[in-house]
This record gives structure tokens, C-alpha cells and sequence, in this order.
């Protein structure tokens, strides 16, 4: 089994100043929140592009969601059959706290977190804010005692005009 946690963190402006802003955020976040993230693609599996499938856009920075720098799944991170349920709920909250953080910085307009058992292409979409993603991860690690396959829509700011 292959764990991933994964997605994109959307701009509402792609300059890329803005990109390495929110690179340099998203770094931030990761360190404060106890996780490793692999940003732009850099040393992921090729099987996340594919999974990300037609979302990526310029406007938007691909991550990797890691326990320890050197691991090439997130296995270490939300396995609940290699950390037990404890351990995943853990690795959950740090990404949940990771997303949290992000929503502070102005130029986040959404987080597109995809989370799997290996690979998958029939992600069930789900829309939360920020503050409820911790409960939504929690509440359905528990109601599956596995990690779902979820792509989880998160909008952190409202584009101006909506």
C-alpha cells in the first residue's frame, strides 16, 4: 500500500513573485505544523500528476504531503495501518494545520488537497473551509478506518466580484 497526501494551492495572481511567496509560505506552514511538503513537483511519484489530472493550471503550486524528507509516499505520515489510528489522525490534523496557515496568506484563494490508498481516479469531491477540514479528515478516517479517496476542495478567500 501507497499512501498520498497531494494537491494544489491556487493564486488569484500567478506573477511569479506571488508563486515563490506562497512557496516560501507553504514552507513556513509546513515547518510550524511538523510536516515535510515537496513543492513545484520536485521529487514526487510521477502518479500525482496523473491524479491531479486536468486541475493544474499556472495559477496553481503543486505539493507533496511527507513525514521526512526522504520518503517518496506519505506513508509515514497518514497510514493508519503502519501508524495505527492515532498515528494517521496526527499526520491529518499536521495537514490540516498545514492547510490552516496557508488560509492566512492573502494570495491562497484554495487548496486542492487529494488524499489516497495508491493510485485512484474516482476521487469523491468534497467542499470544506479551513476550519472544518480537521473534523471532515478525522470523522472519515474513522468512518472508513482507512484513508478515503477524497479530493477535497478547500476555499480559503473569496475572489473579489463573487
Amino acid at each position: 500500500m501507497s499512501y498520498f497526501a497531494f494537491g494544489l494551492l491556487s493564486l488569484e495572481d500567478a506573477a511569479p513573485a506571488k508563486l515563490d511567496r506562497l512557496a516560501e509560505a507553504a514552507q513556513r506552514c509546513a515547518r510550524s505544523a511538523g510536516l515535510t511538503v515537496r513543492l513545484r513537483g520536485e521529487g514526487e511519484p510521477a502518479i500525482l500528476q496523473d491524479m491531479r489530472g486536468a486541475f493544474s493550471a499556472d495559477s496553481e503550486l503543486a505539493f507533496f504531503c511527507v513525514a521526512n524528507a526522504e520518503d517518496d509516499t506519505s506513508e509515514a505520515l497518514i497510514s493508519p495501518f503502519t501508524l495505527g489510528m492515532h498515528g494517521a489522525e496526527r499526520g491529518l490534523a499536521a495537514i490540516a494545520d498545514w492547510v490552516r496557515c496557508l488560509a492566512a496568506e492573502p494570495s491562497t484563494r484554495c487548496v486542492q488537497l487529494w488524499l489516497t490508498e495508491g493510485w485512484d481516479d474516482a476521487f469523491e469531491l468534497v467542499e470544506c473551509t479551513p476550519q472544518d477540514l480537521p473534523a471532515l479528515l478525522t470523522r472519515r478516517l474513522q468512518e472508513e478506518a482507512d484513508i478515503p479517496s477524497l479530493h477535497v476542495s478547500i476555499a480559503t478567500h473569496v475572489a473579489a466580484g463573487a
